[in-house]
């Protein structure tokens, strides 16, 4: 038997057989921090969903209020006609309405009309006249005495549904006189509760309101509610249709956004059949996660309204708290089988101390050692790692071959010289003060240099800077394994190999030297995983800002706020584009780029590259014409996107570099 094997004991052979508590413990940790990890994931993602589910909300309610503004103020101006004009006569109100475009401008609603309030002592001369006008058959109804009378007098467009509203009573109705006194007393725009119309007959029955203006005689005094109700002549009011007013509201929301938002509308604070005002999809809502209600108030009445996400399908993608937890797990594997190699060689470490004490009690042990010390320099002279040895007063005594060649200088210009010589300038000074106040208390120091060869060219190194103590505790030297990492960080590679590499040099101050195991073909697909990833996560807040900047655009800004809303915009759509020109350059290298070949409009080409940069050049004072040369043919068959890339990367460069003058 071998005299090592037999110094091993049976219990250190029973310690490495098997993976230890620790590592146990370690795997456990693990898979405890990649469940958390994928947790706080999903609730990002959840939040997420709810913030641009939220956004969405309030659009929609913004296009509500909106729709219901732009019909307030046709009313509005319909009252003020009607106020500043002794007589308003029916052609001159036809005239209004279609010169205003109601027809056709605002959805939903089915005519602008008046409602004139006639005496009771005057409702036969009002019957006879408005026959005289070429309406014989016309009369006030429903029939009955009332001690409030009115009648629709002007409605237009004077057709179809409307002529059944013709003489309508509405005051007789009680919604819709709830509604005309709240405006009458408080000389505000009113909206009715929901209402059947007159009007309302086949088949497309939908929930009503209506939209009350008062109108009071000129020159009468209206600060008090009786004086309103003594200069009262009638209302200016608009029948809504609820369906065709609000689905319009929330088509127009989707169809911008494209986005599948499901809406119901109940007047009140409660939600029930008889209250529906509106129901996107005639259906039970879904309630899922993101399901929002929303109370609020529009003239005078109070709605309720619910959101919630259309269809089946989960309303929040989890395929990013999927992709964390499968390489969580795929992680926690890997540092686990990383520690029972760890195990083995420590097993195995253990075993050659054991013989190397056995080796102790012979005389050929002195031999040995020599001839290790030996191969140790021979390693050290041959290590592909940067070593060097300096004194207390931080002078260089001794350099390997890889040290001489990564820097550039001989052998000779080094020693003797402080390690200063090699910076850039461009280390933090916090990462110098970091490691010589690690270095004073006899610590090592790891971290990152940036350094310069004697030809000028600047290169990272990773090093591990460890101070020697003599056998009376006091530093004598450091010595520093430094690695040339400029390649691998600008590939985007893990250090954490190469750290433990490193450090196993300076502890052990053995020669054994790692083989590097990274490839470049897996440092492709860490870049192009990175990639795909990076580009995601950046495109949807990059989409949701240029969103926001066009809806932003469409409001009502001041000059200087739309100036910077347009330039957000701009930044935006020029950032989306760096990100598809890193994927672009990721494809080219992976030989992967496809090229499209469809018919285009070369116009439409410059021009979207003359959009992109016509604000910066206008900033800068520099001249952009963009134009197509005589004898190329508009209509070309290519690949747009790539042509729309060149031009736009040959016009960022121009005006990179052009300070006045024209660009052409």
């Amino acid at each position: 038997m071998d005299p090592a094997s037999a110094a091993i004991s049976p219990e250190t052979r029973a310690a490495f057989s098997r993976p230890t508590m620790g590592v146990w413990a370690m795997l456990g940790a693990c898979l405890l921090a990649t469940a958390l990890v994928s947790l706080k994931v999903k609730q990002g993602n959840e939040e997420e969903a709810i913030k641009h589910f939220t956004f969405g909300c309030d659009q929609i309610v913004r296009n509500i209020h909106d729709r219901l503004e732009d019909r307030a103020l046709l009313l509005r101006s319909g009252a003020a006609l009607l106020a500043a004009s002794p007589s308003v006569a029916r052609q001159d109100w036809r005239r209004y309405v279609e010169k205003m475009s109601a027809d056709e401008s605002f959805t939903g609603v089915q005519g602008i009309g008046f409602a004139l309030v006639i005496p009771p002592h005057q409702l036969a001369a009002h019957t006879a006249r408005m026959r005289a006008e070429g309406f014989p058959d016309y009369s006030v109804h429903p029939a009955g005495e009332r001690a409030i009378t009115t009648a629709i007098i002007y409605l237009e467009p004077f057709r179809e549904g409307n002529l059944r509203a013709f003489g309508y009573d509405m005051f007789s109705e009680p919604v819709q006189r709830a509604a005309m006194v709240r405006a009458r007393d408080t000389g505000k725009l009113t909206l009715s509760g929901k209402v059947a119309l007159e009007r309302e007959t086949g088949t497309d029955i939908q929930a009503d309101s209506l939209l009350y203006v008062p109108v009071y005689r000129n020159g009468m005094a209206q600060e008090t509610p009786a004086q309103r109700q003594a200069a009262l002549s009638g209302w200016v009011y608009a029948p809504l249709r609820m369906n065709d007013l609000l689905g319009g509201a929330l088509h127009d929301w989707q169809q911008h956004e494209g986005r599948s938002t499901e809406l119901h509308i109940y007047e009140g604070s409660e939600a029930s059949a008889a209250s529906s005002l509106f129901d996107s999809h005639n259906g039970p809502m879904a309630y899922s996660l993101i399901h929002q209600q929303r109370t609020i108030e529009f003239y005078g009445r109070r709605w309720l309204l619910e959101f919630d996400h259309i269809g089946s399908a989960s309303s929040v993608s989890y395929a990013a708290t999927w992709a964390t937890l499968g390489g969580g797990l795929a992680l926690s594997g890997l540092i686990f089988f990383l520690m029972l190699l760890a195990l083995r060689d420590r097993a195995r470490a253990i075993r050659l101390t054991n013989a190397a004490h056995v080796a102790s009690q012979h005389l050929e042990e002195i031999r040995n050692q020599d001839e290790a010390l030996r191969k140790f320099s021979l390693v050290v002279e041959q290590s592909p790692e940067s070593i060097a040895i300096a004194n207390i007063d931080a002078r260089i005594e001794y350099v390997n071959n890889a040290f001489v060649t990564t820097a550039g200088y001989s052998r000779d210009e080094l020693l003797g010289q402080n390690p200063s010589i090699l910076g850039s300038g461009k280390t933090p000074p916090e990462s110098f003060r970091a490691m010589w106040a690690a270095l004073s208390q006899g610590q090592s120091w790891k971290g990152e240099l940036s350094n310069r060869r004697k030809d000028g060219s600047e290169y990272l190194e990773f090093a591990i800077i460890t101070p020697l103590r003599q056998a009376d505790g006091s530093i004598s030297h450091y010595v520093a394994i430094k690695e040339d990492i400029t390649e691998k960080k600008r590939a985007g590679l893990e250090l954490d190999q190469y750290r433990h590499h490193l450090e196993a040099l300076v502890s052990s101050r053995t020669a054994e030297l790692l083989i590097e195991r990274d490839s470049t073909a897996a440092a492709s697909r860490i870049k192009d995983q990175f990639l795909a990833n990076m580009s995601h996560e950046i495109r949807t807040p990059i989409n949701a800002v240029m969103g926001f900047a066009h809806l932003c655009l469409k409001l009502d800004l001041p000059k200087r706020g739309r100036d910077y809303v347009s330039k957000i915009a701009v930044a935006a759509e020029s950032l989306l584009g760096i990100i598809n020109d890193i994927l672009d350059m990721s494809k080219i290298e992976a030989g992967k780029l496809q090229m499209e070949s469809v018919p285009f409009c070369l116009d439409d080409v410059l021009e979207q590259v003359a959009t992109l940069f016509k604000l910066k050049a206008n900033e800068k004072g520099v001249e952009l014409v963009i134009a197509a040369m005589p004898g190329i043919p508009d209509s070309l068959q290519g690949d747009p996107l790539r042509l729309g890339q060149v031009l736009t990367n040959l016009m960022s460069n121009a005006l990179k570099f052009t300070e006045r003058g024209e660009i052409r």
